[in-house]
């Protein structure tokens, strides 16, 4: 009888067959994640001209102005976003706020002084606020935020300024503290701020409106965040002169806050002072969770000034994404553009104005 044999692998043919769909997947994995990080750009790009058009149906159709990046002290502090709830397809969860603020028994009653009265809607998750791109890593109940409005390019913008870079100064974004008590006066002798598109004479085109900043980490802004760009807010001294600070806008606090970041150890990771870590309460109109300044370039890292009231709103609260080498920034037309991180310092600093006066050309970016 005739024996047949069987024929199968040999241990060669099998390991080269291994090695070859080895290769296979390691030629196309960093396509499929190629894919599917510029389908979540995309996605964060689309957020932001969500945005645009929020911005442009709240003043077309009948506040005539912008939202204020920051409502008054004494009334919640309310952001820019709550405010355009009603234009990105949130009108039943703009309804659900409470927004009204009182004294009652000599204590001060309102939306977010009895936050428990508001929980439903600051714990709501609102995709429109957040980037695909950017991991989660915050511990709090709120909703969070990876948008942030701009409120121009001086390290005390972020509060109107303080006599060189008031609202409607050379300094100033088109998101900024509106700076009035719950009575409707000025705060600290400061006039209302209302801010419309008219004002942007540098050009809505040429004028940054939103950008976007990677979310902290935990609840405790000084948690240290070994990723890069970094999360972590860096504490610096003040100016001994903010208008010096200011010529041109940002220029000094620049040179501070670059000399200081991730590496240099003789700088420390903010104290006590910033009350929360980047982009935890979308509601919320202060500097961490809604609102930055173009002081530094994108992606690099972020500088406050660790003493009250300064830590409220003085520093570079810098755009950074979870993207290649940039930040998609909205305009003030209404426009998205993707900004390189090697931008030039100047050009970024004349982006942030309204009213700066300086001459940028799209090339230039």
């Amino acid at each position: 009888m005739k024996v047949r044999a069987r024929r199968g692998f040999t241990l060669i043919e099998l390991l080269v067959v291994i090695a070859i769909i080895g290769v296979l997947i390691g030629l196309l994995l960093p396509a499929v994640q190629s894919a599917r990080e510029a389908a979540r750009r995309a996605q964060c790009t689309n957020n932001l001209k969500q945005l645009g058009l929020g911005i442009h149906n709240y003043i077309s159709s009948t506040n005539e102005v912008l939202p204020w990046g920051m409502g008054p002290w004494n009334a919640g502090e309310i952001s820019a976003h709550s405010q355009l709830l009603p234009y990105i397809e949130q009108q039943a969860l703009y309804n659900a706020f409470n927004y009204q603020a009182s004294y009652q028994g000599g204590a001060l009653q309102g939306p977010l002084f009895i936050a428990y009265a508001n929980t439903t809607v600051t714990n709501s998750v609102i995709t429109t606020f957040l980037c695909p791109s950017d991991m989660d890593r915050l511990s709090s109940a709120s909703g969070h935020n990876n948008y942030m409005a701009c409120s121009g390019s001086a390290p005390d913008s972020l509060l109107g300024g303080n006599g060189s870079t008031l609202a409607n100064g050379t300094s100033g974004g088109l998101f900024l503290w509106i700076g009035i008590n719950c009575d409707g006066a000025g705060m600290n002798g400061q006039p209302r701020t209302i801010v419309k598109l008219g004002n942007a004479v540098d050009g809505t085109s040429q004028t940054a409106a939103f950008s976007e900043r990677i979310k902290g980490v935990g609840t405790n802004p000084n948690y240290p965040d070994s990723l890069r760009p970094t999360s972590t807010f860096y504490s610096v001294a003040a100016p001994t002169d903010w208008s010096t600070a200011d010529s041109p806008p940002g220029a000094g606090f620049y040179t501070t806050c670059k000399a200081s970041g991730p590496g240099n150890d003789t700088i420390a990771i903010l104290g006590g002072g910033q009350p929360s870590p980047s982009g935890e309460q979308w509601y919320m109109g202060e500097s961490p969770h809604t609102r930055y300044t173009h002081i530094m370039p994108p992606n690099t890292w972020s500088c406050v000034v660790d003493q009250f009231p300064s830590w409220e709103g003085h520093g570079a609260l810098t755009a950074s994404s979870r993207h290649s080498a940039g930040v998609n920034v909205l305009f003030g037309d209404g426009s998205t553009r993707y900004v390189r991180d090697s931008i030039q310092p100047r050009v970024w600093w004349a982006l942030g104005t309204k009213a700066g006066g300086e001459a940028v050309s799209s090339s230039d970016y």
